[in-house]
């Protein structure tokens, strides 16, 4: 399966699920945010700043997020204080970090390995999803603060098993959640996903 496959299926994709249910969740996202982390950090409770309920920009996906849980719409991981040995069950908790500039540089790369996979021979309809999801996520970046952002992660047993070369992290900037997704079969499929916070 040639990359340019990978690439539309995982468009085809976006246009019926979020970006959730496309790239899956993260284990490390080592495929490409892993090497921009400034490393593990030591995981601990969760701020409040992070708890409450969320929804994203089209209204299709909600994070609920308590001292105890952190709820992705159908999925709902224990909050860990310490990153997990054994996972058991769905786990979520702090491990490392990125800055603005690593997640420009990775939007950046993204975005040429896209226009690379285009110029293969990519039909109408696939060219321009692949041009308004970049689109997206450059009006998305541009309102990111220029900051380190520590990450919240997320792993499971059915993770471990299979989906591990594509998933997300989340990290909090200001009064937003970021949802930053990536597979690493398809690095052109990378969407940067804001979440507000919805009135109490």
């Amino acid at each position: 399966m040639n990359a340019l496959h990978i690439m539309r299926q995982r468009l085809r994709a976006m246009t019926a699920y979020s970006a959730r249910h496309v790239l899956g969740a993260l284990i490390g996202m080592y495929a490409l945010i892993g090497a921009l982390t400034g490393g593990p950090v030591q995981a601990q409770a969760i701020n409040a700043r992070w708890t409450g309920t969320w929804l994203n920009e089209h209204g299709t996906e909600r994070l609920v997020i308590s001292e105890r849980q952190f709820a992705i719409s159908q999925t709902t991981c224990q909050w860990s204080t310490t990153v997990p040995k054994q996972v058991k069950r769905c786990h979520a908790y702090y491990e490392g970090s990125l800055t603005r500039a690593q997640i420009q540089q990775a939007l950046e790369e993204s975005e040429k390995h896209a226009q690379n996979m285009l110029r293969q021979g990519a039909d109408p309809k696939t060219t321009k999803a692949v041009q308004e999801q970049f689109r997206r996520n450059r009006q998305v970046m541009a309102r990111i603060s220029n900051d380190t952002f520590k990450l919240i992660q997320t792993n499971s047993p059915e993770k471990e098993m299979g989906s591990g070369d594509c998933g997300e992290v989340f990290f909090l900037d200001k009064e937003t959640i970021y949802q930053l997704s990536q597979c690493a079969p398809a690095p052109e499929a990378f969407t940067l996903t804001p979440y507000r916070r919805l009135n109490q």
